[in-house]
């Protein structure tokens, strides 16, 4: 059971039917969640910028990699997702994600994954999105792709979002068209579908 007097801080869902709840957060060496400044433009951009390319976060199924929290994959479930996997292997960002899930009442629109992010089993279904944020400097993000590809996560056109430092780019990359990306302060946020 997690101490959540262990637990730093706390943050709060932006938008969506879960709007101004609030969820457990720890900043330890390998949990460091997404800035709500950055989430709230990941969203924005994506309720809005995307559906030229036919996305639509409403009726999404989600997966949210190096999920810390579980807060970007909660936000998403909050704007209309229909089910989020949450992928972990930290065990006590696993305590805290279960912890949240429980507290908000959507076990039943969730799924915690205690594994590596790059080294993935196969879904039971693909998904429509997938909300990456790897530990910085680490270089997770193609490997996390190619894993992706290999593994059938996607549904075809699906869309991948990866934050990162300000200092990394990409290369062409098998599977995947670049759509965009965004800079935020020192992060900077990727948008990549599955070709």
């Amino acid at each position: 059971m997690i101490d959540m007097n262990r637990a730093d801080h706390r943050l709060r869902i932006l938008a969506g039917t879960l709007r101004g709840r609030m969820i457990s957060a720890s900043y330890t060496n390998t949990i460091r969640p997404t800035s709500s400044r950055v989430k709230e433009a990941l969203f924005n951009r994506l309720r809005h910028g995307f559906t030229d390319f036919g996305f639509r976060l409403e009726g999404a199924r989600v997966a949210d990699l190096f999920a810390g929290t579980g807060a970007l994959g909660i936000e998403a479930l909050s704007r209309g997702a229909v089910h989020a996997t949450l992928v972990e292997q930290d065990p006590h960002a696993l305590e805290l994600i279960r912890s949240n899930i429980t507290k908000l009442q959507i076990e039943d629109k969730s799924t915690v994954l205690a594994a590596d992010a790059t080294n993935m089993p196969s879904p039971r279904l693909p998904v429509d999105l997938v909300l990456m944020d790897p530990p910085y400097g680490q270089q997770l993000t193609v490997p996390t792709l190619t894993n992706l590809a290999a593994k059938s996560w996607l549904t075809p056109g699906a869309l991948v979002t990866a934050e990162g430092s300000g200092e990394e780019s990409f290369k062409r990359l098998p599977g995947y068209e670049l759509l965009d990306y965004r800079d935020y302060g020192r992060s900077r946020v990727f948008t990549f579908q599955a070709v």
